[in-house]
């Protein structure tokens, strides 16, 4: 469904506000002096709590950070009793990632910071608008993305 409207870049533009305010209340709330570790660590930690078991190619595949960067940070994380690594049942080979009971308590803490900054972001909105924001995007994102053509 290729349809443009006249307002696609007032929506590229909007979508890319919302976010970088969401992101900047983030990086604040991963910044308290409460959290024992960087904004980056963080990210790590929630995308492990979100899928446990996630090998070290995918953290680094969704965080689009370098190998090294990414495995030095998992040891800082690792030194500190917040992640454990196991092998991965299907391949000997590949490493898994688990959060400890103290990585779970940390994560646990950032995702109740970002559903209460999020809930101010959408506040706004009635419920109504916010299940048909949800609708919206989850059906944007569903759809296969279109091929980007350079155009020289």
């Amino acid at each position: 469904m290729t349809q443009t409207t006249e307002n696609v870049f007032e929506i590229a533009d909007l979508m890319d506000l919302f976010l970088r305010r969401f992101f900047a209340g983030m990086h604040a709330e991963a910044h308290a002096p409460d959290m024992p570790v960087s904004p980056h660590s963080v990210k790590i930690l929630m995308r492990i709590r979100n899928n446990p078991g996630l090998a070290i190619s995918a953290v680094v595949e969704a965080t689009h950070r370098d190998k090294s960067q990414i495995t030095r940070a998992i040891k800082a994380l690792e030194a500190k009793h917040l992640v454990r690594r196991a092998p991965s049942e299907s391949d000997g080979r590949v490493s898994t990632l688990w959060l400890t009971v103290n990585g779970e308590a940390i994560a646990a803490r950032m995702e109740a910071r970002a559903r209460r900054h999020l809930s101010g972001l959408i506040a706004p909105l009635d419920a109504p608008q916010q299940t048909q924001l949800a609708q919206l995007l989850r059906t944007m994102l569903e759809a296969p993305p279109e091929p980007c053509e350079r155009q020289d």
